[in-house]
């Protein structure tokens, strides 16, 4: 009996005797050939080929457009340096250090690495994203795939090979892969990030202690001082990027402090970024942005400690002479294609003058340094100030009113009626509930919500052992205040804190019957991208399961007919920035109390119940069990009252929710003016559900609906 192979099948073991015979003349011709080890910043620039798609620019690698990182790759293939630690601003090409230092690995010095990201969901996307296009399109790793047939078997998304050298991923919270292995390399990244584990930082480098030729690459924009990254730049020589001035030739480090504009605080975005200029610390002659690309083409790193000469030359003692590691700091006014008005526009527009989050995002994004808060700075006194009283040029609390009943005159104190501030054109409210009551709070806007006035606060009786106790919330919800233009002014938007469980579903319940209110939740998180937000706050249309009690939100049920679904539009607060903000701004505050972005009315009696709540929480720093430490709003000793603080906070997050800069326009707010004239409408407008004002538009973008 014969039997035939087929074609295909005598192609296939042919192509892979092939694939295996060049293998072999490949690996023999290295074995027997000698060749000198290129660093890797040279071996960037002959053999690196940025692929489409991933870079801006792509094709072969050039240091034109990034000569700073030339001598922290080349101290990555220098003998004796163990450790090079890279603390920088975001988008400075730490990342394509990483990939350039891993490509060189493949080709010039192979062995077992491990990449270490914040969580394996990040590390799978740069493995996807960068490093796998990087590796298909450099001809001169690309070609130590076994097969370019099976180099998507050879390169998944948690792991790479080739044919000498292996490169893993995970994620810094796990251990079992953390310990699993030892390694030559060991790549860092994101170490600042929120949830980067600092055991497992130190659990990777002890996989790099068999090997006498081990080298680390640690890279990340820093977070808090003496934290994370820049911790470890304090380890290393500490050094930085000096530039020559084009007027004197005299070597200084680019400080933000030496960037200039016309009208200083006060400038507009657009005076910012026109006029922007360093000015040289030695001839004091500016720079223009022309300029910077010949000044950083000749820039030099320079170690803590040691300076440049009037001649050009590196002079002094190093501060921390570390011989194995090197560590280097880099901001945003080294990057040629970055200029230095686009970093006084964007600081201008964060309005980071005096401190806050807009400061913090600028200093760690944009200036690569680490920040050092500096804690909460006004006192009781201080905060009582801000509350003008009436005679001395303030304004005075307004309750609410029943549209219905109300008449011109009936408000009235000491000979005086009770309007809202003329600049007042909307209103948005803030209830915190607690088991017996609500403490409420009403802030009017004014156009494109430049200040927020605080026109009205108070306790609502509403206990939990009452059924339909929120109900008495509905005062402030379909209540009116006096404009003196003659408007009667209803509440915009209003947001209730769902508490934490107890009446979670009661304020689901009393939310639907009124379409301007809002269910609402803090979460304390570190930054704008805290669990999962893109903003510090997010809007949606959530859906709950009525019978799931008070156990709160819960998907709707799959079976038709089973469970009636509920809706609830739903607003969540990252409590730790708006309070991060809230506090800047009162900061602020204190020097002209009337131009200020936060405003207080004269409350009598309420003043110092307000203002204890204010200060009722400092700003702390706390080390979580895997090391990190991260800053957190807490009570202060001795404190148990934080209730108005929590609403001015709430009124602050729901103003941004719902896009009053961008909406509340003259032209807008004029329209609704006369709108809600007594005149012009017989009874109060009702918004959908029975509420009264005007009711945030769902889905979409959003708006105000005035």
């Amino acid at each position: 009996m014969s039997s035939t192979v087929p074609m295909e099948t005598v192609y296939q073991i042919g192509d892979e005797r092939s694939e295996a015979a060049a293998m072999l003349r490949r690996v023999a011709a290295e074995v027997w050939t000698p060749r000198r080890v290129l660093p890797v910043d040279q071996w960037a620039e002959r053999y690196r080929v940025l692929p489409p798609g991933s870079s801006s620019r792509p094709g072969p690698w050039t240091h034109a457009e990034a000569p700073y990182l030339r001598e922290p790759m080349a101290a990555l293939t220098e003998e004796g340096v163990e450790t090079v630690t890279l603390m920088t601003a975001t988008q400075t090409g730490k990342t394509e250090t990483l990939i350039n230092f891993l490509l060189w690995m493949l080709d010039q010095a192979p062995g077992p690495t491990l990449l270490v990201y914040p969580n394996i969901e990040l590390g799978r996307s740069v493995m996807r994203d960068r490093i796998q296009p990087s590796v298909l399109a450099c001809p001169q790793v690309a070609g130590r795939l076994r097969s370019t047939r099976t180099a998507s078997a050879e390169m998944s998304t948690t792991m790479l090979q080739t044919d000498r050298a292996t490169v893993w991923v995970t994620g810094s919270n796990s251990e079992a892969n953390l310990a699993s292995r030892p390694i030559r390399y060991l790549v860092v990244d994101e170490l600042d990030a929120e949830e980067f584990s600092a055991s497992g930082l130190e659990l990777a480098r002890q996989r790099t202690k068999t090997y006498t030729d081990r080298k680390i690459l640690q890279c990340s924009s820093p977070s808090l001082a003496e934290h994370g990254i820049h911790a470890q730049y304090l380890l290393g020589d500490r050094r930085a990027y000096w530039c020559p001035c084009p007027a004197c030739d005299r070597f200084s480090l680019l400080r933000w402090a030496d960037v200039k504009w016309d009208g200083g605080t006060r400038a507009t975005v657009e005076q910012a970024r026109a006029t922007a200029r360093w000015v040289c610390p030695h001839c004091q002659q500016p720079a223009a942005d022309h300029q910077r690309r010949e000044m950083i083409s000749r820039g030099r790193w320079v170690p803590d400690g040691q300076v440049m000469s009037a001649a050009g030359e590196i002079e002094g003692v190093p501060a921390n002479d570390s011989a194995t590691h090197r560590s280097y700091h880099l901001s945003s006014l080294a990057v040629p294609r970055i200029g230095w008005g686009d970093l006084a526009a964007r600081f201008v527009s964060l309005r980071a003058g005096e401190g806050g989050p807009g400061l913090r995002v600028f200093v760690n994004g944009e200036l690569g340094e680490p920040w050092r808060e500096r804690g909460e700075q006004v006192s009781e006194s201080e905060l009582g100030k801000l509350f003008v009283p009436v005679k001395a040029g303030g304004y005075a609390m307004v309750p609410p009113v029943d549209a219905d009943g109300y008449q011109p005159g009936m408000l009235e104190r000491g000979g005086q009626l009770l309007r809202l501030p003329a600049e007042v054109v909307a209103l948005v409210g803030f209830a915190d509930l607690q088991r017996d009551r609500a403490y409420v709070e009403i802030r009017g806007l004014t156009v494109r919500a430049e200040q927020s006035l605080l026109v009205w606060c108070g306790e609502v009786a509403c206990p939990a052992d009452q059924p339909g106790s929120l109900h008495a919330l509905d005062k402030i919800v379909r209540g009116r205040w006096p404009h003196p233009s003659g408007a009667m002014v209803p509440v915009a938007a209003l947001a209730i804190d769902s508490g934490d469980g107890a009446r979670t579903l009661e304020v689901y319940h009393w939310t639907g019957t009124h379409g301007n209110v809002y269910a609402s939740k803090g979460v304390a998180g570190s930054g704008s991208g805290s669990q999962g937000m893109v903003r510090p706050w997010t809007l949606d249309l959530a859906e709950y399961d009525p019978a799931a009690g008070e156990r709160g939100m819960k998907p709707m049920s799959a079976a038709p007919g089973r469970v009636r679904s509920g809706r609830v539009r739903f607003l969540t607060i990252n409590t730790n920035v708006y309070k991060s903000r809230a506090m800047a701004v009162l900061q602020q505050a204190r020097a002209d109390p009337a131009k200020a972005a936060l405003r207080f009315c004269e409350a009598g009696e309420r003043t110092a119940r307000y203002v204890e709540h204010l200060t009722a929480e400092h700003l702390v720093r706390r080390t979580r069990p895997d090391g990190r430490v991260v800053l957190a709003w807490e009570l202060r000793p001795g404190r148990t009252d934080n209730h108005h603080w929590d609403t001015l906070v709430g009124c602050m997050a729901l103003t941004d929710a719902m896009g009053a800069e961008e909406q509340l326009t003259p032209e807008a707010t004029a329209a609704a003016m006369a709108r809600w004239r007594p005149e012009a409408v017989a009874a109060p407008v009702r918004a959908e559900g029975g509420g009264g004002g005007s009711a945030w538009a769902m889905g979409g973008a959003g708006g105000w609906t005035l």
